[in-house]
């Protein structure tokens, strides 16, 4: 856990001075690829704590919905008060497709789909590593662009018997665009 700290506030730190330039309209029919934002995302439920860091690479965008890829590594403590049923704690490496809508207004939605690459830190849980699909909503309540409020479900879906599911409450903190 004191690693991800430092990870996470040498990240804000090094892209604080990003955040503070002028954003320039990119309303283009044409798709790209730019980086959108880096963010550290801690979502809680009863016996679910999910923390991640991600990068979304922003792909093509409208005047009210954007598209883009999001890649990622999570940390997943599920089951129980200790965390460590069903295999986990999980680390879990993402690469996600996503879309946005309202992406520049008080709340956005947003969907994800794409491949996750799950590993076990208990040892004995022998089904893994494993890949699977990895599908989620969020609804977003944008504070600031560094800053959002956000309720959260994502699932893995993946060729164990119990695929653990990142869902509940969350705040994001992080650079972006």
């Amino acid at each position: 856990m004191k690693t991800f700290s430092v990870i996470l506030i040498a990240v804000v730190l090094i892209f604080d001075s990003y955040g503070f330039q002028e954003n320039k309209d990119e309303s283009s029919n044409k798709p790209y690829f730019q980086l959108q934002s880096i963010h550290f995302d801690a979502t809680s439920l009863i016996f679910i704590l999910d923390l991640s860091i991600s990068s979304d690479f922003e792909i093509y965008k409208t005047n009210l919905q954007s598209f883009g890829i999001q890649a990622g590594y999570s940390h997943l403590l599920a089951g129980g008060v200790d965390g460590s049923e069903y295999g986990s704690p999980f680390n879990d490496l993402n690469l996600l497709a996503y879309t946005s809508i309202g992406y520049d207004k008080l709340i956005t939605s947003q969907v994800i789909l794409g491949y996750t690459y799950r590993m076990s830190s208990n040892s004995s849980a022998e089904e893994y590593p494993v890949g699977g699909l990895k599908a989620g909503i969020s609804i977003i309540l944008n504070f600031n662009k560094s800053v959002k409020l956000y309720v959260k479900y994502s699932g893995v879906f993946d060729s164990t018997d119990f695929g653990m599911s990142a869902v509940g409450l969350g705040l994001s903190f992080g650079w972006s665009r």
